[in-house]
C-alpha cells in the first residue's frame, strides 16, 4: 500500500481522467508483496493507455520524509 500511496503523492491532476475520456478505464491493485497497474483501452486510444502505463513506471524516487509521512498514515 506504502507503493500505492506514493505513486499518487504529489498532484492534484486525475493520470485517469485522460484514458477515462477515451472509454478506457485503468487501475491500481496494491497488496503488501506487490503494486501493479493496469490499463484497458478501445484500439483507438491505445496511445493513451500506454501513456498512463509510462506514467505510473516514471515517478522519480521517494524523498525520505514523504516515505516517512506516508508510513506514519499508514500505521
Amino acid at each position: 500500500w506504502l507503493a500505492a500511496r506514493l505513486a499518487f503523492r504529489g498532484g492534484s491532476d486525475d493520470p485517469l481522467a485522460s484514458l477515462a475520456a477515451r472509454g478506457g478505464t485503468g487501475g491500481l491493485i496494491a497488496t503488501p508483496d506487490f503494486t501493479s497497474f493496469s490499463a484497458t483501452a478501445p484500439p483507438g486510444a491505445i496511445d493513451v493507455a500506454l501513456d498512463f502505463l509510462a506514467w505510473s513506471t516514471a515517478a522519480l524516487p521517494a524523498k525520505a520524509p514523504d516515505l516517512a509521512a506516508e508510513r506514519a498514515t499508514l500505521r
